[in-house]
């Protein structure tokens, strides 16, 4: 299984990154660290184009990472996993600065796509309470205590996302392999 994990704002692909140790116990991991200050048609363009050309079957992104995960899951199809998720980058954003007309050209979240939601409850940048009632009624939403906006539990998590993942290809007939 390709899997693509998906940096936040501000953030960039690092070597030794402790999330793609975990990831790597499901497949294959590919980092990107899109530009955000370049707007979401072309951090969205990007990050098709990567996922297409890798061949890639599960999406995981992180804050604005999140954000764009279930948008790339709906356009291919395929599962994702959004930790700590930007719900509204328009509103997120405003808080660093930058230009007024990219930061408003991110629309919310998408609701579509086929994934998880999980929030670590000592997010201090995004309200992980908003999160799990945003998501409650259209995704499985895993919370957990403690943590911050980076996510550190992941490894907790990798028996959710096979569970999650197993289920979507018996229910799709989508397989990775």
């Amino acid at each position: 299984m390709n899997i693509l994990y998906v940096h936040g704002y501000a953030s960039g692909v690092k070597s030794s990154d402790p999330k793609y140790t975990a990831l790597s116990k499901l497949g294959t991991v590919l980092a990107i660290a899109p530009d955000y200050d370049n707007g979401s048609s072309h951090v969205l363009s990007e990050v098709l184009e990567f996922s297409i050309k890798n061949d890639i079957d599960l999406i995981v992104g992180t804050s604005m990472g999140g954000w764009v995960a279930p948008h790339i899951s709906n356009t291919l199809g395929i599962p994702f996993v959004a930790l700590n998720p930007s719900i509204h980058p328009s509103i997120n954003l405003k808080k660093y600065g930058g230009d007024t007309e990219i930061i408003d050209s991110y629309p919310d979240i998408s609701k579509s796509g086929f994934g998880l939601v999980s929030v670590e409850m000592g997010d201090e940048v995004i309200d992980p309470k908003y999160t799990i009632d945003y998501f409650s009624d259209v995704y499985n939403v895993i919370p957990f205590d403690g943590g911050s906006h980076r996510f550190s539990n992941l490894d907790n998590l990798i028996d959710k996302i096979k569970s999650m993942y197993k289920r979507i290809e018996l229910v799709s007939g989508f397989d990775a392999n």
